[in-house]
């Protein structure tokens, strides 16, 4: 636990989009880890991880244009989970209702995203890190 204490201090974890997104992947792994089928498991574990993975170096990038960039590979993200996880509802692999829920939280993260992408579009290029006002936008 010491780990995820430190981590809670750095300036990423204050990034509410990417918390979402970190909850996000562990609720879907949680929902599809008993899968019998390892290719949807795999899919959506990837997916899902990929989500905040994208939105955490695209954080680190030297421009808001780059950082905005990683955003658009995690709304592809937010939809490519989306996408597994109704298969997967579709397939009785896992239930509908949670499947529902989860998708909908994608949805939401998702126009998240884009708000923070049309906001990075409309500023002078800079360092993520140096703005402040963006947060805003993400929460």
């Amino acid at each position: 636990m010491d780990a995820l204490d430190s981590h809670s201090s750095s300036p990423l974890a204050s990034l509410g989009i990417w918390n979402r997104a970190c909850s996000l992947a562990v609720r879907s792994y949680s929902l599809i880890h008993d899968c019998d089928d390892a290719v949807f498991r795999e899919r959506v574990t990837s997916a899902s991880l990929s989500l905040a993975a994208h939105i955490a170096a695209g954080y680190e990038r030297a421009t808001l244009g780059q950082f905005a960039n990683f955003l658009e590979r995690a709304r592809g993200n937010c939809a490519e989970l989306r996408t597994q996880l109704y298969l997967a509802a579709q397939l009785d692999l896992i239930p509908v209702t949670r499947s529902t829920e989860l998708m909908q939280e994608s949805v939401e993260i998702s126009r998240q995203l884009q708000s923070l992408i049309t906001w990075c579009d409309a500023q002078p290029d800079a360092s993520p890190r140096a703005h402040r006002a963006w947060r805003q936008v993400a929460e």
